[in-house]
């Protein structure tokens, strides 16, 4: 999953440069929410590379985490990579990047419904009982 996003997100940004300020959001809106979206999605989503692992990440095996950001969330950098991708397409004032990024957030969306059967059978009482607390996708803890 790491690697198509690199790629897609490569192709996201050449996009946005492409086509910048071609649609129809504001200045102010750009830079007071697309900018902060983006640089705290980016953040958090390096966050959870790190928290993680390359290799998990990249699909490889791996010790179970619940340290970081996967306290909060247990898709992080999904979480992270949705952000960024709102993010830029605000900043980008671009139609073509806003539509090409809600495309790429639905993946984002449904893969972890199908990554918890696989981290069910890897990691079984440990993974049901982070499951029941710790969120899909983000919750603050009280």
């Amino acid at each position: 999953m790491l690697a198509l996003f690199i790629v897609s997100g490569a192709g996201v940004v050449l996009l946005g440069v492409l086509d910048w300020d071609g649609f129809i959001v504001p200045s102010w809106v750009r830079v007071v929410i697309g900018l902060p979206l983006g640089l705290v999605g980016n953040v958090l989503a390096l966050w959870a590379i790190v928290a993680l692992g390359i290799a998990p990440t990249s699909g490889g095996e791996g010790a179970f985490v619940f340290r970081g950001p996967y306290r909060y969330s247990r898709n992080p950098q999904y979480v992270g990579f949705i952000l960024a991708l709102v993010g830029w397409a605000l900043i980008t004032n671009s139609a073509f990047v806003l539509i090409v990024s809600l495309a790429g957030i639905i993946p984002l969306l449904l893969v972890p419904f199908t990554e918890e059967s696989w981290l069910l059978e890897r990691h079984g009482t440990a993974y049901m009982e982070y499951k029941r607390t710790v969120p899909r996708f983000i919750a603050f803890k009280k």
